[in-house]
Order: structure tokens, then sequence, then C-alpha cells
């Protein structure tokens, strides 16, 4: 069991599909699983910018704001479900990314559901950096749950990486 456990401690997770190319290259995308991360740009997400809230969700914001209740914090536990940035999800294996992008201020974001995160460029330039430095592996990007807030004053874009 020791020899077992000790060679998947070797495992080189930032290059693993370069490293096992052999394996993986004449495969099609269905014949490999990928590993990957649920709203994998909330890693920072401070869940006090929003982007067309119910009015419902506003009032309840409000109020929790006339009784002291940090709704900011709140909101935030419900949103972030990353505690690494995307090189960093990417170092360790991660290959598959959920991006929620939207339009939001004359800039594109990253989003969970109502919650604006930081700009798109940023989760761009950590992906760039780690392609840059990684030839060879494969990165695919979620194109689920990206029209969540359209509407007619904000656009949606869907990226594949």
């Amino acid at each position: 069991m020791n020899g077992l456990l000790s060679s998947l401690f070797i495992i080189n997770t930032t290059s693993w599909m370069y490293n096992n190319r052999n394996l993986l290259y004449d495969k099609t995308i269905y014949d490999i699983s990928l590993p990957g991360t649920h709203d994998s740009s909330t890693y920072n997400i401070n869940g006090s910018q929003y982007i067309n809230l119910p009015k419902q969700y506003s009032q309840l914001i409000k109020l929790a704001n006339i009784l002291h209740i940090p709704i900011n914090n709140i909101i935030k536990g419900w949103v972030k479900t990353q505690n690494l940035n995307i090189y960093e999800q990417l170092n360790l294996g991660v290959r598959y990314l959920d991006l929620r992008i939207s339009y939001y201020n004359n800039n594109w974001h990253v989003h969970h559901n109502y919650i604006i995160g930081d700009k798109l460029s940023v989760m761009l330039d950590q992906i760039y950096v780690f392609l840059n430095e990684n030839k060879g592996e494969i990165i695919l990007r979620s194109e689920e749950h990206t029209s969540e807030l359209q509407s007619p004053d904000h656009l949606v874009c869907r990226l594949l990486l």
C-alpha cells in the first residue's frame, strides 16, 4: 500500500496531460475524465457587487443593513466555492473551468448568480500564464449558467478556452 500511495504523490499535476500524451492525445474529449472546479472564479468574490438583483433580494439586503447584519459576509459564504485562484487550480491539475461571465460597468466580469466578481481579464491572464508555462496542456470552459443574468441592459459572453 505504501508503494501505491507514494507513487500517487509523484504525479506532476501541473503537466499531467502532456506527460501522459501517449495515452491521451489520440482520445476524444468523451474518452477522458477531466478534473474540474465548480464556480472556478469565486475564490475572492466579496459578495458586495450585484447585477440584476431581483427586488425581493434587494429588499432583504437593505433590511439586513438596517439591522446591522453582515450580509456581505453571509452572501460571500454562499457564493464562494473556491479558495485557490485559477492559476493555482490549474497547477493542481484542474482542466475544466466553470467561468460564469457577464458584462457589467463596461467590463467583462466573472459572477456567481447575481454576485459580480473580478474582471474576466484577471482570469484570462492566469490561464495565459499557465498555458505558456505548460505547453501541451488543454483547458476546457463550461457553457452552462452563462445566461442567468441575460437582460436587455447586459450581455453574457460564452467562451471556450
